[in-house]
This record gives structure tokens, sequence and C-alpha cells, in this order.
């Protein structure tokens, strides 16, 4: 091995180091912030919204409502 070669290596070994010193230290901040727990408590109260949501626009009473508004809006407008 000459010192060309052993200089590559030992530039690989020191970046693959950092990486996996970064690594780490990401895993450990994710960790002290409750790691994917909060995010999956997120999704699923956005996921009872979004069923809620439809609930409400598949509902024939909203439509007609929505009909209804509709109505008032075009008699208003060409009064």
């Amino acid at each position: 091995m000459n010192v060309f070669e052993f200089v590559i290596v030992l530039v690989v070994a020191v970046l693959a180091f950092k990486l996996w010193e970064t690594h780490m230290a990401q895993k450990r901040v994710a960790s002290e912030q409750g790691g994917g727990k909060d995010v999956e408590s997120k999704l699923n109260s956005l996921e009872e919204r979004i069923q809620v949501l439809e609930r409400i626009v598949t509902d024939p009473q909203f439509e007609l409502r929505r009909q209804f508004k509709d109505l008032e809006g075009d008699t208003r407008g060409t009064a």
C-alpha cells in the first residue's frame, strides 16, 4: 500500500465516522422529541377530521342547504 492509497483509506474512514456520528446524533434527538408517536397521533387526528368532513359533504341535508344558499345568492344578484 503506497502513501496515496493510505490517504484515500484514511479520508474514507474519517468521512464514514462523521456520517455515523451525525446519524446517531439525529437518532438521539428524535428519541428525545418523542420519536414518531407525535407524528402518528397527528396523522390519526387528521384522518378523523377527514372522515368527519366526508360525512358532512356527502350528507343529503348539506347538499340541500348548499343549493338553497346558491339560489339565495342568485336571487340577490339579480335584484
